[in-house]
């Protein structure tokens, strides 16, 4: 019995470092989480950052999760953050608000991360 405790126990520390490890942040915005599967494009992205505060659009890539996938994965993850939910697309923390925005065309979902100085 204790043998297969002590095997359920390395399994479920395994499974836990292998979700982490597939999650890892953006290059642009630093406290934006990227699923593994969503591919950052930053030549096509803008960065601007001025003393009333950045804003940064971000676009992503990914034929491999699906729009609700998406927003769960962000729905989930932002929280932790300490981004508060508006709706689907929106989000606001502090003097920031983040805007995730999607786009399907065929079968690539490309991802619009708008983030803009905001007082809520």
């Amino acid at each position: 019995m204790r043998f297969f405790l002590s095997i359920f126990v390395v399994l479920i520390l395994s499974v836990s470092g292998i979700a982490k490890a597939q999650e890892r942040f953006s290059s642009m915005i630093e406290d934006l989480p990227l699923p593994a599967l969503l591919i950052e494009d930053a030549d096509n992205s803008i960065l601007f950052d001025k003393p009333s505060g950045r804003f940064i659009e971000l676009q992503a890539y990914t034929q491999a999760m699906s729009m609700a996938e998406i927003y769960r994965f962000y729905e989930r993850s932002l929280p932790a953050l300490g981004w508060q939910k508006i709706d689907a697309e929106n989000y606001y923390r502090d003097t920031e608000r983040l805007k995730i925005h999607i786009e399907q065309k065929d079968k690539t979902n490309r991802v619009i991360f708008t983030l803009t100085p905001d007082k809520i």
